[in-house]
């Protein structure tokens, strides 16, 4: 079955990141706080020597950095990934630089760089979040060979243990890490795909009920239309008694008295299966019979109608179950084609064991660009008197029988509309 080329989609929306980074730069904003108190805090410290000008230096760049992003990105600013995963970087570059002024990997602040990782694992697709972390293990990595002491520490002996201690504290950073890039990413990967489903059950719930309620509304248009066709149908037999010696009228009136009882048996069966949707409920037939019949019927409810109809695919044809509401749908599109161009329509089915392919092509001007995309919208019509139900309930026949239906205009001129269905539902099993 073709299938049209998927577009690459962000795994979290611009709204959504552009939240996120609202309170990344508030928590930016309290982090500088509390490191230009520290820094004030170590000078009265004896055991610690810091730089307190490199730091302070590097503390007002960040602040600067700050407030030009804040300035740049308002709350109702929308947001990249990319630029939102730039953002995660700047703390950590800066983290990085602070880190190498007081004491690199021996400073206990060092498990700051923890939580850009938290972050971007948990709001970043995956292919960020392995970034970030490969980042921060190369700055942590760094640190440990090249920074700037802030401890006096004379420990005699001790000095090889105190070593082995801040390796161990590595090791456990470097573990840190990865747990969090896999499960993190994991949990991230469950949540949005519970949102993608939710999304999907909410937008199918609601096609459900147009469904139900067109389904609802049709049921009693049947009750209501078989009153009217029966006493059409009573007063053409008359006509026909009365005009009995007037052989072309009374040809003319039979073929009235035919479209009425295929109106009455299509309203009886609209009244008796309303509702039903399941294909079991129907017969067993062939593939090619059915379209032959299928075909045929359609003649008979359009005799004006010029139809050029192709059926023909594997032998033995495949046993199916009739589905009423497909039936239906392809008569929708077959009136379609029709009333575009009186003068011919195309129709060829061709199938395997597994995928049936229906193509109806009509011979008018074909689609616009506008109708192209809104053709299956429910309520969308360019006809004066059209309701734009029709291609929509094709659509959702075919989304409920697990196929697809496309509309494009033929390279010879005029509408096509082809049905790729799957047989696994309509199938009769052996």
């Amino acid at each position: 079955m073709p299938h049209l080329p998927s577009a690459p989609v962000m795994l979290t929306d611009a709204p959504t990141l552009s939240r996120n980074l609202q309170r990344l730069l508030q928590m930016r904003s309290i982090l500088i706080l509390c490191q230009f108190a520290l820094v004030a805090l170590s000078q009265f410290v004896t055991e610690i020597r810091v730089g307190m000008w490199p730091l302070l230096t590097v503390i007002v760049a960040y602040s600067a950095v700050n407030m030009v992003s804040i300035r740049l990105y308002g709350p109702q600013s929308e947001i990249s990934e990319k630029a939102y995963f730039a953002q995660l970087m700047l703390d950590v570059v800066f983290l990085t630089v602070l880190m190498y002024f007081s004491g690199g990997y021996t400073n206990p602040f060092i498990s700051l760089y923890l939580f850009p990782m938290i972050i971007a694992g948990s709001t970043l697709p995956r292919f960020y979040a392995w970034l970030m972390g490969g980042s921060i293990l190369l700055g942590y990595s760094f640190l440990v060979f090249f920074y700037q002491p802030i401890f006096m520490m004379q420990m005699g002996n001790m000095g090889n243990g105190f070593h082995l201690h801040l390796v161990g504290m590595w090791l456990t950073f470097v573990l840190s890490v990865g747990l969090i890039v896999f499960f993190v990413m994991r949990m991230s990967d469950a949540l949005r795909e519970r949102e993608r489903r939710l999304a999907d059950m909410r937008e199918k719930a609601a096609r459900d009920e147009r469904i139900i309620a067109l389904g609802t509304q049709a049921a009693g248009a049947a009750h209501e239309v078989g009153t009217p066709l029966a006493t059409m149908a009573v007063m053409v037999r008359e006509l026909q008694h009365e005009w009995a010696d007037q052989k072309p009228l009374v040809l003319k009136l039979g073929i009235i008295r035919s479209q009425i009882d295929r109106c009455k048996e299509t309203m009886s069966r609209m009244s008796a299966s309303a509702g039903q949707f399941r294909a079991e409920a129907g017969r067993s037939i062939n593939i090619k019979s059915y379209f032959e019949g299928l075909f045929s019927d359609w003649k008979t409810l359009h005799p004006m109608a010029h139809l050029h109809a192709e059926a023909g695919g594997c032998d033995p044809a495949p046993v199916i179950v009739i589905d009423e509401t497909l039936t239906q749908a392809i008569h929708n599109v077959l009136n379609n084609a029709f009333e575009a161009s009186p003068q011919g329509v195309d129709a060829k089915a061709v199938w395997t064991p597994e995928l049936l392919q229906l193509e109806i092509r009509d011979h008018g001007r074909g689609l616009s660009e506008q109708v192209l995309l809104s053709a299956t919208e429910p309520f969308f019509t360019t006809k004066e008197s059209g309701q734009g139900l029709g291609l929509f309930l094709v659509q959702e026949v075919m989304r409920r029988l697990g196929g697809e239906v496309t509309f494009s205009n033929h390279a010879e001129g005029g509408a096509c509309v082809t049905f790729m269905l799957p047989l696994t539902k309509l199938v009769v099993k052996a």
